[in-house]
């Protein structure tokens, strides 16, 4: 579902690995993404589907991914 007018949009997709669908939404800023998921979370539980935030992707200046669980933080430089 795209929602060009107001620059955010959300992907569902079946995990082929786990029993889960992954939902995936991105706007202009982290409030208006998490909006959007609080959105799809409540249609989801609304059906008796547990549904949840679990984590979030942010800009950054370098070339890098930094993974923060409780296993501890991982960064691998691209």
């Amino acid at each position: 579902v795209d929602f060009e007018a107001d620059k955010k949009w959300f992907v569902l997709r079946k995990s082929n690995t786990e029993p889960i669908i992954r939902i995936y939404a991105e706007a202009r800023d982290e409030r208006t993404a998490d909006a959007l998921a609080q959105e799809v979370i409540d249609i989801a539980r609304s059906f008796n589907i547990d549904a949840r935030i679990i984590g979030h992707v942010e800009a950054h200046n370098t070339a890098q991914v930094t993974v923060s669980s409780e296993n501890g933080t991982f960064i691998y430089n691209i």
